[in-house]
């Protein structure tokens, strides 16, 4: 059996709701930024070692009403979702609180007239990981990446490599030196975050 591909007028002829385009749109981009929060969420469980099973209390901060109602309203799906013992809300923060991880996303709705607002999401880290340990793994990581990045560092500075290498050998280890560069920037800011 072939279906028609779903569009804005079957969803109103099957519900019986009669949206307009930006309705439309700002449930869209409701959407659009929780499923960022969640992933930038899980990210930083991911990151950080933290056990699906243990239950995180993240703080959002967010400088919209239609944001932290966007939150609220999805508040019991997103708990679920983000495994989130209970979620809290701030408009704005003037210092980043010690002992948490922080993430950032950025929630576009056409209610807030197409501006972009940065959301920011807080996971207190007590009692999720032991952030000495962390500290340490994250060290050796840092070291890891240092040693690539002089590694291959050297092979560009090699002139005989970058003569004899084809154009393509030679810009996947310039693309390597920017991963690196990026992944050592990355675990820095982490450890930063740990910082008490």
């Amino acid at each position: 059996m072939i279906s028609a591909f779903p569009d804005a007028a079957g969803f109103t002829k099957r519900t019986g709701l009669n949206l307009t385009d930006d309705e439309r749109h700002e449930i869209f981009s409701s959407f659009k930024f929780l499923k960022e929060a969640i992933v930038a969420t899980r990210q930083i469980r991911a990151e950080l070692a933290v056990s699906p099973g243990i239950q995180i209390k993240p703080l959002f901060v967010c400088k919209s009403d239609r944001i932290k109602n966007a939150l609220e309203s999805n508040a019991r799906w997103i708990k679920t979702v983000m495994r989130a013992e209970e979620l809290s809300y701030k408009f704005e923060m003037t210092e980043k609180p010690k002992g948490m991880a922080v993430t950032s996303v950025v929630a576009e709705m056409k209610g807030l007239a197409g501006e972009m607002t940065r959301v920011d999401i807080y996971v207190p880290l007590a009692g999720l990981i032991d952030v000495a340990k962390e500290k340490e793994r994250l060290e050796r990581e840092i070291a890891k990446a240092d040693e690539e990045l002089v590694r291959v560092n050297n092979k560009l500075q090699n002139k005989n490599f970058v003569e004899r290498a084809s154009a393509d050998v030679v810009e996947k280890e310039r693309a390597k030196l920017e991963k690196y560069a990026q992944i050592k920037e990355k675990l820095i800011s982490t450890i930063e975050s740990l910082e008490d």
